[in-house]
């Protein structure tokens, strides 16, 4: 397993291994050759790699990835990328919890989140997960359905990531907005399929207590698929 400014690379095995055990979400982007599955721990992002038939690079063994590629297909690819919406862990120095856009809530110790519908975050401190998956429906600026945050109350949101990816077949523009005031800005120029993030290795400070966070789009052909990203720190 190595490390890189964004994400950590892993073995196809290591990351089921790692979702399993943390219950986190799958999620994925497909190319022509390859999927790039992958998942995210609050602010960390884990991913891997699994090359389509006859697009195996030199020194990847053919079976062992095609038996990756049927395991992927077959058993988490027709579920991955379907919650939509945030996820909020709350951490109080010892026990974690976390609750996701479907009011499941995933407890991994006790007392620490009271967060179905209200999104109030106790303890010391939160970190804010808020991502959809969507269709282009409009060739106007419009909010992308889901992926709004509140500020909760005398609290500061700090940025840690900004993602996005399309599948359209024209140049699309992405916008983080606080309170409908344009922050952050990615274009994805490339038709047919692009990925773009904007990473904080120090969190930057993005909006106050009450200040809504949301993301809008901009298309030029209201048809194919987009999926977007931020991820925040509460403090």
């Amino acid at each position: 397993m190595s490390s890189t400014d964004q994400s950590t690379i892993m073995t196809y095995s290591g990351l089921k291994s790692l979702i399993l055990a943390k219950n986190l979400l799958w999620q994925y982007f497909e190319y022509t050759d390859r999927y790039v599955p992958y998942s995210r721990d609050g602010a960390e992002r884990f991913e891997s790699v699994i090359y389509k038939a006859g697009f195996e690079p030199e020194g990847i063994d053919p079976v062992a990835e095609a038996a990756n590629l049927t395991n992927f297909e077959t058993n988490y690819k027709p579920t991955a990328n379907k919650r939509l919406g945030f996820k909020i862990s709350g951490y109080d120095g010892e026990n974690v919890a976390q609750v996701n856009s479907d009011k499941e809530v995933l407890v991994h110790d006790t007392d620490v989140v009271t967060a179905i519908g209200s999104l109030t975050v106790t303890g010391t401190s939160a970190d804010i997960v808020c991502s959809g998956e969507f269709a282009f429906t409009a060739k106007v600026e419009t909010d992308v359905p889901g992926v709004t945050y509140t500020v909760t109350s005398g609290k500061v949101f700090y940025l840690v990531a900004f993602s996005v990816a399309s599948d359209s077949p024209s140049p699309m523009t992405y916008r983080l907005k606080v309170d409908n005031v344009v922050k952050k800005v990615i274009k994805l120029g490339t038709p047919g399929g692009e990925t773009n993030q904007l990473i904080y290795p120090v969190p930057a400070k993005l909006a106050v207590a009450g200040q809504v966070i949301k993301i809008t789009y901009d298309a030029n052909f209201n048809r194919g698929n987009g999926w977007c990203e931020f991820i925040g720190l509460e403090r």
